[in-house]
């Protein structure tokens, strides 16, 4: 499938050999350009002439010598097809193999691409460390460019980062062209390696799976890999057909799951054939999805309400003086509730929902240098204490503590989470600090409990939260106008970016698109892209019915007018 899989085919076999240490040479000779791979491995098979049994590697393709292992020399062989050794074609001209014999000679096969030929002839010399030497050359013109030192370095080192890590082989790139030496450094996931995930064991043998916690980036996407005892089968699982699924499109994973009885198709390596070792690994997968699902989720909920409080405020601020640029007349806020009664009672909306167009913020107090570091702990808080949902929804919950001068007190905080009276679940977050609660399907009320502790204060406090009904959900409220909050909903098959929901009063936002990754490589972008969604809701809230050409008319008159405020 590329230049570089038939470099690692070579250093495959090397390894399949016992080699404890493999060369890789780039050089010229005669104006041309050659790879050379020289292990220190045990070698060809002697045959009975006591000569390296060159003949039946040349007779025997897609007849490999290793299919006849017995299952306890198999264990850590990949190759089966005795087809890797053809992947010189893709490379260059000529294929020489060197070998020792019983007699100490030193011995030669050669293939030339295109023929169906091979030749074997003694050759002066000897074999370094006894093993075997391959040299393929003169590289194809398309080749020579591509086989650089470093990008061999960078491939091998990725793609079979988990066999070199296994077998503790030694490998080691000469650029004798550039010059340049190195030595291949298995390749390492960047993120929080998630200790709490656990090999899974089937009966067809054990998954192992390492996984790291990561951010998506603008540049780069993180993956999880498909491996097969350390050599990847997949760069993204999530190009199966049985894995494409939000928690591995996410981006916030990374790392690898290497399930060493898959069986893989002949000639590409690069695909599963499915049976029931395959449907095994499936299954056996499931359970595994719903902890990184439960993960996921907790993340957009943290996310969404670290990120929409600022955003928030930001974009009401530009809107308020954007919109009053514009006609009262074409242009009116949203409906939005306000609660009847004191504010955080069950039935409240957020306090920032509704919030007055032109209410000014007042600045916080600066804090002096003295009073920054943190004292013993004095008080904790639930947000939200008060809370009501609709049945199914989840929400985040959060504890921060306090000392005596208000200044909060990060880390050593332990906290255990229960729910006290009524229905619905917890689900642990990343931090014990927060947790995730999952309203029942019935309505009802509901009391969460957090028993706190850090070093010898303890503490306890409850959230009380009230499952509205259908009918419920409509009541108890006045309607204000201004702005709704909004909410993150990953959605990975869906195309759409924003959408306005009128009984929930919020907008909410595809975390999953496309166009939102790419909006996070920066706050200052994240908050236009939000904005933008924002002025394509009003347009469309205001202007229904109206030709498509006058409705990109009026959502350029909001953007010019948004963009100059942010």
């Amino acid at each position: 499938t590329h230049v570089l899989k038939a470099v690692c085919e070579l250093v495959e076999n090397s390894i399949d050999a016992g080699a404890r240490h493999i060369e890789i040479v780039r050089y010229r000779s005669g104006g041309e350009m050659y790879l050379e791979v020289v292990d220190d491995g045990k070698g060809l098979k002697i045959n009975e002439d006591g000569l390296p049994d060159f003949q039946y590697v040349a007779t025997h393709i897609c007849d490999s010598l290793k299919r006849y292992l017995k299952d306890h020399e198999r264990e850590g062989v990949h190759g089966e097809f005795g087809i890797g050794l053809l992947g010189f074609w893709s490379l260059g001209k000529k294929l020489a193999m060197k070998a020792q014999g019983k007699d100490g000679h030193t011995y030669q096969m050669t293939m030339k691409t295109g023929g169906r030929t091979y030749s074997i002839a003694a050759v002066p010399g000897s074999v370094v460390h006894h093993g075997v030497k391959v040299t393929v050359g003169p590289l194809n013109a398309t080749t020579r460019n591509i086989l650089t030192g470093d990008r061999i370095d960078k491939y091998i080192a990725a793609e079979l980062r988990d066999r070199i890590k296994n077998s503790g082989v030694n490998i080691e790139v000469f650029d004798r062209i550039t010059h340049k030496n190195r030595r291949v450094v298995p390749k390492e996931f960047e993120g929080e390696r998630l200790a709490e995930i656990k090999d899974i064991p089937t009966d067809h043998g054990l998954i192992r799976v390492e996984l790291y916690l990561t951010s998506p980036k603008s540049d780069t996407f993180p993956q999880v890999s498909l491996s097969k005892d350390g050599t990847i089968v997949k760069r993204d699982i999530g190009q199966l057909e049985n894995f494409d699924h939000p928690v591995w499109r996410s981006g916030f994973f990374t790392g690898a799951i290497d399930c060493p009885f898959i069986e893989l198709t002949p000639g590409t390596r690069d695909s599963v054939i499915h049976d029931e070792k395959l449907d095994c690994f499936c299954s056996s997968m499931h359970s595994l999805e719903n902890e990184l699902q439960v993960i996921l989720n907790s993340l957009e909920l943290a996310e969404a309400e670290k990120a929409s409080v600022q955003i928030s405020r930001d974009v009401r601020k530009a809107f308020a003086n954007a919109l009053s640029e514009l006609p009262q007349t074409d242009y009116l806020w949203f409906d939005v509730e306000v609660a009847d009664g004191k504010q955080g009672e069950p039935g409240a909306s957020n306090k920032a929902e509704g919030m007055p167009i032109n209410q000014k913020e007042k600045p916080s107090a600066m804090p002096s240098f003295l009073d920054v570091l943190p004292g013993e702990p004095a008080r904790a808080t639930l947000s939200p204490k008060f809370l009501s949902m609709l049945p199914g929804e989840s929400h985040l919950l959060r504890i921060r503590v306090y000392d005596s001068k208000n200044i909060e007190i990060e880390g050593n905080i332990h906290v255990q989470w229960s729910v006290k009276f009524g229905g619905g679940t917890i689900n642990m977050h990343l931090f014990e600090t927060q947790a995730i609660f999952q309203a029942p399907a019935e309505p009802g009320n509901v009391i969460i409990s957090a028993a706190i502790s850090c070093g010898q204060w303890r503490s306890e406090i409850e959230c009380k939260i009230k499952i509205l009904s259908p009918d419920e959900s409509g009541r108890g409220v006045s309607v204000g106008k201004g702005l709704p909050n909004y909410r993150l909903a990953p959605d990975v098959s869906g195309n759409w970016r924003s959408r306005y929901l009128p009984l929930k009063n919020c907008i909410e936002i595809n975390s999953m698109h496309r166009d939102f990754t790419l909006s996070k490589a920066s706050f200052a972008t994240h908050r236009k892209y939000i904005a933008k969604l924002y002025a394509k809701e009003i347009v469309l809230l205001n202007f229904p019915g109206i030709s498509q050409n006058e409705t990109l008319e009026r959502l350029v008159e909001v953007l010019v007018r948004i963009e100059k405020q942010l």
